[in-house]
């Protein structure tokens, strides 16, 4: 069915705008249709307010291994840890994912350029959530040597405690070579006596141990200091509820709350490491960092979806396949961990509260949000968006704000790993573009791919492409798929419509393709 042309603009922040348009060259009205808001149903936390209670004011039923159990169970597929009565912290509810839109239209039947419709006007776009075939994108470049079996992914994993991590206690995945990673980021920003209290506590989670005695007393607000991280940033405790009890001052002993019973926690934490499992089966022995961030990055995309009443940690990614932020940041923070490859979640904003990551790829980092890169599952299953994956910091910060944070994050500077730019899809000028569109729409159709990606260099270049390529008294694209159709032994895709994307605040354009049979 021919559609209208239409234009849909969605202000989504007060700095970009998304554009998502479809043309007919046989109706000459462009309409404007705002494009439906998508809000958060439920809250989330994104930084967990911890609360510390000592055990002399608690009575004498929440002092049993039992009661604490039925008290700090929690339903897995809420996004908010409530606290009893008056203790309840009220907390940010979550940025709400660009929102994903089907690419309209462009419809032209076979007449002049002058009775075609006036040009539709690109505005500064933010980040759709519409994403480009991974067949219209280059192949990750693996070896033939592969092992299709790692050994047990492991879940306690060797103390490296006070001032460094002990390499003669750390363990090597034997198919990267590199030293798994068993701390977060921040952990290496505290003292060593810090981290002999991270760690301390650390062990005691993973035990599942409800109540334990100290091996000497502790500060109460280095402990707090340090539940918070655990809380916040320790994925692997994703089950660790947001109160302790302590008791003595300093603390003597401490007394730990869980989201679940032991027994459901267990079954979650082999459950998790069988999904993990799957996915790190794909990493062979060729791959470069590169290679594997990829990978992780569209594995998790391909397997999950976005649901804002779902689990939202790694077991809602990984296990549940529905998630949100939070659950999309901490598994692929778990593989990278997992593999070797220095990562961490950054929380801050773009119009609400979101999480996303850092990677260090060859020595240097970058931003990478892969709930961001999330396509819309219904219409494009297989598609992998790449506006948000290898950012400089410079970049992220005109898209969002970060948190404030205690310590100094890394700080992203270079592009050689920015997608577009790895792949050789980054345009520098319209006869470029052009290429480049032509050649990739080729190779999409011989795969049988849903579309292709390309950004632009800069906000010129983008606004000359859209204005060119995708707009209806200018319409190149048209004579692309023309060309494109006819090298593949025509009436194989329609060339009479083109969908398209295009997001100025990340310069990407993404075209879609409609197959005849």
């Amino acid at each position: 069915m021919r559609k209208r042309i239409l234009a849909v603009i969605a202000a989504l922040t007060a700095a970009v705008t998304l554009l998502t348009s479809c043309m007919q060259r046989n109706e000459p009205d462009i309409s404007k249709d705002p494009l439906p808001s998508l809000t958060t149903t439920e809250s989330e936390t994104l930084r967990a307010e911890v609360t510390a209670v000592p055990i002399e004011e608690t009575s004498t039923s929440e002092t049993t291994e039992e009661t604490t159990e039925k008290e700090t169970t929690t339903s897995e597929t809420t996004t908010e840890k409530t606290e009893s009565s008056s203790e309840t912290t009220t907390v940010p509810t979550e940025g709400t994912k660009a929102p994903e839109t089907t690419p309209s239209t462009i419809v032209m039947t076979v007449t002049p350029p002058e009775t075609e419709a006036p040009p539709t006007e690109t505005t500064t776009a933010p980040p759709e959530t519409t994403a480009s075939s991974e067949t219209a994108a280059p192949p990750t470049e693996t070896t033939t040597e592969q092992t299709t079996t790692l050994p047990e992914i492991i879940t306690k994993v060797p103390e490296t405690t006070a001032a460094s991590q002990n390499q003669s206690k750390a363990q090597v995945n034997p198919i990267t070579g590199k030293t798994i990673i068993t701390r977060p980021y921040s952990y290496y920003k505290l003292t060593a006596e810090e981290q002999a209290v991270y760690d301390e506590i650390y062990d005691h989670a993973m035990n599942l141990d409800i109540e334990f005695t100290f091996s000497e007393p502790k500060d109460i607000d280095t402990i707090y200091k340090i539940y918070e991280l655990l809380v916040n940033e320790e994925i692997e405790l994703f089950y660790l509820d947001n109160k302790f009890y302590y008791s003595g001052t300093p603390a003597t002993k401490m007394k730990l709350g869980y989201t679940d019973t032991k027994l459901n926690i267990k079954k979650k934490k082999q459950d998790l490491n069988t999904a993990t499992q799957e996915i790190l089966a794909k990493v062979t022995s060729g791959m470069s960092d590169y290679d594997m961030v990829k990978l992780f990055h569209d594995e998790i995309i391909r397997t999950c979806v976005y649901d804002t009443e779902a689990t939202n940690n790694i077991y809602g990614a990984l296990v549940e396949k529905r998630t949100m932020c939070q659950g999309y940041a901490g598994a692929f923070l778990r593989l990278c961990n997992l593999t070797g490859i220095p990562a961490l979640s950054i929380t801050g904003s773009t119009n609400e509260p979101h999480m996303w990551n850092m990677v260090k790829i060859d020595g240097e980092w970058y931003h990478i949000d892969l709930t961001w890169d999330d396509p819309d599952k219904e219409d494009y299953p297989e598609f992998c968006r790449y506006d948000y994956f290898g950012l400089d910091t410079a970049t992220i910060k005109k898209l969002r704000t970060i948190d404030n944070y205690s310590y100094s994050l890394p700080e992203a500077t270079s592009d050689r790993y920015n997608y577009f730019v790895k792949s050789k899809l980054l345009a520098d000028s319209y006869e470029g573009a052009k290429l480049m569109v032509t050649n990739e729409l080729y190779n999409c159709v011989k795969e049988k791919g849903y579309g292709i990606q390309i950004k632009c260099a800069t906000p010129e270049l983008f606004r000359e492409v859209s204005s060119k390529m995708l707009t209806a008294s200018n319409a190149d694209g048209f004579a692309i798929l023309e060309e494109v159709n006819a090298a593949a032994g025509g009436g194989v895709i329609e060339t009479e419509s083109i969908y398209y994307t295009a997001d100025e605040g990340t310069l990407v354009i993404k075209i879609y393709l409609k197959y005849l049979s």
